[in-house]
């Protein structure tokens, strides 16, 4: 499932705010940009996400920290996700490289389709992402789900009696889609039950789904609970190198 037909361009057209959300949550979204832009909050963000200085990143991160914004994630400024109690229930996504940020957005439109067309609603749940301007540049609002640790996911999908169609059904999308990065704090459970994937920005092709099927092996192969989901993938592993060879022999 390769994402090379979005452009830039056309993800900013397509997925900004004012175009994505519900005119609900736009309007949250316009009041939250105004609060940014009186208490300067949207100016500290983007220093610090310029910032080379720790001493003035931690000047500019304290800013925040006193305006009430929670940092989730900052020691890796690759990516920084912080919240503010301005805009409840999302997630700000934030980095440097914010053209290959944003492609989240069609990344997790297409692992949606992906859960559609497999019909695994019942299943999965995957976040709304969209983005919004940052000093002539786009940060990432990702949807904020209400998550169970890793250890409780594995925990609870042990116990499941389908467990053995769960694990078809998880092989199938991690094939269908392309997902790489396959690990208990990426695809995990949320309070209600439903499985969801926090990160989509390693969609690919035939490679990652490969990759993301072994790396589901080896997460599931030593827990007892989980063996069901191990000798699934490693079937779907089969199957589709046997789907490449295939393909190969035809071309």
């Amino acid at each position: 499932m390769s994402l090379a037909p979005f452009s830039t361009e056309s993800i900013i057209s397509q997925y900004n705010y004012k175009n994505f959300a519900r005119p609900s949550i736009a309007s949250q979204i316009d009041t939250f940009l105004a609060i940014c832009s009186s208490n300067k909050a949207d100016h500290a963000l983007s220093l610090l996400l310029q910032e080379e200085d720790p001493a003035l990143q931690e000047k500019w991160k304290e800013l925040l920290e006193g305006l009430g914004w929670k940092f989730i994630q900052f020691n890796d400024r690759s990516t920084i996700i912080v919240e503010s109690p301005d805009l409840p229930n999302w997630l700000l996504k934030c980095s440097k490289m914010w053209e290959k940020n944003i492609r989240r957005c069609p990344a997790a439109n297409k692992l949606r389709s992906v859960v559609n067309e497999l019909e695994l609603n019942h299943l999965f749940r995957i976040p709304d992402k969209m983005i919004m301007p940052l000093f002539e540049k786009y940060v990432v609002l990702a949807e904020k789900m209400s998550l169970i640790s890793a250890n409780a996911t594995i925990s609870k999908l042990g116990k499941r009696e389908d467990l053995d169609i769960i694990a078809e059904q998880l092989c199938a999308l991690i094939a269908k889609s392309g997902l790489a990065d396959v690990h208990f704090e990426n695809i995990c459970m949320t309070t209600d039950g439903l499985l969801t994937v926090i990160d989509t920005d390693s969609l690919g092709e035939t490679n990652a789904a490969l990759l993301g099927l072994r790396t589901l092996v080896d997460l599931t192969k030593s827990i007892k609970a989980l063996k069901l989901i191990s000798l699934k993938a490693q079937q779907s592993i089969q199957d589709l190198e046997a789907q490449t060879r295939l393909c190969c022999v035809n071309v």
